[in-house]
C-alpha cells in the first residue's frame, strides 16, 4: 500500500520590523512595549546598531525579547552570491522578499569606500550591452529594501573584516562562500572595521 501524500506547506514569514519608522514601531509594538525608551531601543537597534537578533537588545527584559522574537523578525534582502575583483571591488547579488534580484557593489577607494546600490528592479533604458536593461523595468525598490541592501553589504564586509590594501591584497572569502555572522557577545558597533563610505545609486 502506498503512503499517503504529505502536503508541504511553506512557512509564512513573521512580520518584518525593519523599515518601520519610530511612529510605526510605537503603534505596532504597543501591546508588547509600552514605554518610550523601549521603542527607542528597538529603533536604534534596527538602524544604528544593525541588529538581526532581538537578543541583542539587552536593555529590554528577557521576556520582552522573547515576545518580540515570537511575533516578529528582522530581515534584510538576502545575499546570495558575491564576486571579488582583483582591485578589491566586490559585487553582490541580493534577493528581495518577493524573489526579485538586484545587485550591489562595494568599491574601495583609498581611505574611503563606495557602496553602489540598486534603486529599482530591472531598468527602463534597455541598453543593448546591459543584461539588466534587457530584462526591462519591473519596479522601484522601497526605502526599506535599499537600506536593507546597504546594511546586508556592510554586515558582510564587516564579517569578512576587509579593509582593502593594494600592498597586502587583504583576502576576501568568496565567491559563493557563506561568511560567518556575528555571534552573541561580539561587538555590534556598526563602525567596526569600517572606513568612511559614500553611497551612489544605479
Amino acid at each position: 500500500m502506498s503512503s499517503p501524500l504529505r502536503l508541504l506547506i511553506p512557512a509564512v514569514p513573521k512580520p518584518n520590523l525593519f523599515g518601520l519608522s519610530r511612529e510605526q514601531l510605537r503603534e505596532e509594538l504597543a501591546p508588547l512595549l509600552a514605554k518610550k525608551y523601549q521603542i527607542e531601543s528597538v529603533y536604534q537597534g534596527l538602524y544604528l546598531r544593525m541588529i538581526l537578533d532581538f537578543d541583542a537588545l539587552t536593555d529590554l527584559s528577557k521576556r520582552s525579547r522573547e515576545e518580540l522574537a515570537e511575533k516578529y523578525e528582522i530581515r534584510w534582502p538576502s545575499l546570495d552570491a558575491n564576486y571579488l575583483s582583483n582591485d578589491g571591488t566586490v559585487r553582490f547579488l541580493l534577493t528581495l522578499d518577493d524573489g526579485k534580484s538586484v545587485e550591489g557593489v562595494y568599491i574601495p577607494e583609498g581611505e574611503r569606500v563606495t557602496f553602489c546600490l540598486s534603486s529599482q528592479v530591472g531598468c527602463a533604458l534597455a541598453c543593448s550591452f546591459c543584461m539588466t536593461g534587457k530584462l526591462g523595468f519591473t519596479r522601484n525598490l522601497s526605502t526599506a529594501e535599499i537600506l536593507g541592501a546597504l546594511f546586508a553589504m556592510r554586515h558582510e564586509m564587516r564579517a569578512a573584516m576587509i579593509i582593502h590594501n593594494p600592498q597586502s591584497q587583504t583576502p576576501y572569502p568568496g565567491p559563493f562562500t557563506p561568511n560567518p555572522r556575528k555571534t552573541a557577545g561580539q561587538p555590534d558597533d556598526p563602525t567596526l572595521n569600517e572606513k568612511p563610505f559614500n553611497i551612489v545609486f544605479m
